[in-house]
């Protein structure tokens, strides 16, 4: 299976990198809310090749709006995690294929086509970056690079997502945002970055990137510290456990946790 989604992955990601510019723009529903012809191209395609590679599952991909509550078998996909950045080319994008059970993932990957970096886990089978098994860093609190997401669509989220950050910087040693939940939570998991929090996410946002965090011997979990659930949006927020544990703290004290 893995050999065959890094196939299907890295031709995703070759339209990617053959895009002059975004071409057509349109705007959803929401602040900043964008799709452009090739987030719908690349889930055109990904719908048709997994499909084929399963098709006992059922399809879910961001593009199409469809409800996520579903207890099949399914596939989760966006097909550009990170469409800003893609429109200004930023560079800072990916493609997040996820298998999923019920609330849970039974497989994840991440193809950071930029880099040709392939991020892949399997539930009880660990975490591996083009082959090579990942873990978490291990870094204490106190030397963490904690990276974030600012739920642009939802902007009434900015006072507690700002909220939290100023309470968290002090305690570690930076932040950072890329603008690609899939793609931090990956580097999370490769030990690039200690932790990772956005205050809403889709789905298909972090439905791969928490297989591969926790896979990777790290904690993936909402703001309340309950498992993940792909069956509907939520807060999200892993790393380490140790880092993990004092966001939660912090949150339950300003009342953070949605």
């Amino acid at each position: 299976m893995r050999e065959a989604l890094f196939s299907l992955l890295r031709e995703a990601g070759d339209t990617m990198l053959s895009a002059h510019g975004s071409g057509r723009v349109f705007i959803k529903p929401g602040d900043a809310n964008y799709v452009t012809e090739y987030d719908i191209r690349i889930q055109r395609f990904l719908r048709d090749g997994l499909v084929r590679l399963l098709p006992e599952a059922d399809f879910i991909g961001e593009e199409d709006e469809e409800k996520h509550g579903s207890e099949s078998l399914r596939w989760i996909v966006d097909p550009i995690d990170g469409t800003t950045n893609f429109m200004h080319g930023l560079r800072e994008s990916c493609v997040s294929v996820a298998l999923c059970e019920g609330g849970g993932t039974l497989l994840g990957a991440v193809y950071q086509p930029y880099r040709n970096e392939f991020f892949f886990a399997e539930r009880g089978k660990g975490a591996s970056l083009n082959g090579e098994p990942i873990r978490i860093s291990g870094h204490a609190p106190e030397g963490a690079l904690f990276t974030f997401g600012t739920t642009p669509y939802d902007r009434s989220s900015a006072r507690m997502t700002f909220g939290l950050l100023e309470a968290v910087f002090p305690f570690v040693a930076d932040l950072r945002r890329s603008g690609s939940a899939a793609q931090d939570m990956a580097y999370v998991a490769a030990g690039r970055t200690d932790g990772f929090f956005e205050y809403r996410l889709s789905p298909w946002d972090f439905a791969a990137g928490k297989l591969l965090v926790t896979e990777a011997g790290g904690v993936a979990c909402d703001l309340s510290g309950k498992a993940l659930d792909v069956r509907a949006p939520s807060a999200v927020l892993c790393g380490g456990r140790e880092l993990v544990e004092r966001v939660l703290s912090i949150a339950e004290s300003l009342g953070s946790a949605p």
